[in-house]
Order: structure tokens, then sequence, then C-alpha cells
């Protein structure tokens, strides 16, 4: 398994773990829901969708910065990462069993300990920089959302991250 396979893999456990954080978007009926969405996506100018592309873009590479950090924990434990993840995967799921050493046990909760530390400073850091583009982070994660469902939206998008 490549490097970046194993970070990739981190990141996914990682963000499973961790990040509930993101704002649940409050339960509405179906089509009230769906024309919000439709007014949404209309008043949607090209400023807020580069302001949305630099946020993104900072974000990413945030991302990219976490899962070294994620990996160099997991490893300055004393611990593989894909043990790790086997062991953070099962955990999450009540019909799977994994066996665990003692010393593993340990190792497990305080890299979970150094993770959680560490997803605290950088959603604090990731809230910050999505602010300085000129979003909430609401609105950042409304816009992921709006954009990923309206194909002629996401190309606008797309155009605007190639330039």
């Amino acid at each position: 398994m490549t490097l970046t396979r194993k970070f990739l893999m981190l990141t996914v456990v990682f963000t499973f773990m961790f990040f509930g954080f993101v704002v649940q978007a409050q339960v509405q009926p179906q089509s009230l829901q769906k024309k919000m969405q439709n007014q949404q996506k209309q008043q949607i100018s090209d400023s807020t969708l580069q302001q949305f592309a630099g946020a993104l873009k900072v974000v990413q590479a945030m991302n990219k910065d976490v899962q070294k950090e994620m990996g160099e924990t997991v490893t300055e434990a004393g611990m593989e990462v894909e043990r790790y993840q086997e062991i953070a995967l099962a955990s999450q799921n009540p019909d799977a069993e994994v066996d665990m050493t003692a010393e593993e046990q340990q190792k497990v909760k305080q890299i979970n300990q150094d993770l959680q530390q560490l997803q605290m400073k950088v959603q604090t850091e990731m809230q910050s920089e999505i602010t300085k583009q000129g979003l909430t982070v609401e609105r950042y994660q409304e816009l992921v959302t709006i954009i990923q469902s309206d194909p002629a939206l996401m190309q606008r998008f797309q155009q605007i991250m190639q330039n």
C-alpha cells in the first residue's frame, strides 16, 4: 500500500471519528428544502464561487498537511498506520471484532487523544481560514451541498477553480 493511500485511508478514518463539528442541516420537508436550494442556486454569484474556491483551496492544503501529521502521530506512537486503521474502523462498527493486545489498547487510546487535539486545532484553523475568505462555516458547508447537487453550478465552479 503506497504512503499516499495510507494517508488517504487515515484521513477517512480521522474524518469519521472526529469531524462531528460539521453543522448538520435542519430536517425540513423535502419540497421546502428543494425550493430553498433552487432559490440559493439562483443567488450564487461568481464572486461567491470565487470566495468558496479560495476557501476550498486553503482547506485542501490544510487537509494535506494534517494527513501527514496524522500519519506521524500514529507512527510516533509506535503503531503501523494500517493496524491503527483496522482498529479504528472496527471500533466504529459494533458488529466488528478486532483482537488487540493491552499495549495496542494503550497506544490507540493515546493516538486517539493526540488526534483529537490535532482535530480541535485544525478545526479552529479551518474555520478561521474560511472566515478570512469572507464566508461563514455554515455558508461554506451550504455551498458544498448546493454545488454538488447542481451540474451547471458545478461547471461554473470548476471554471473558476481552473482560472
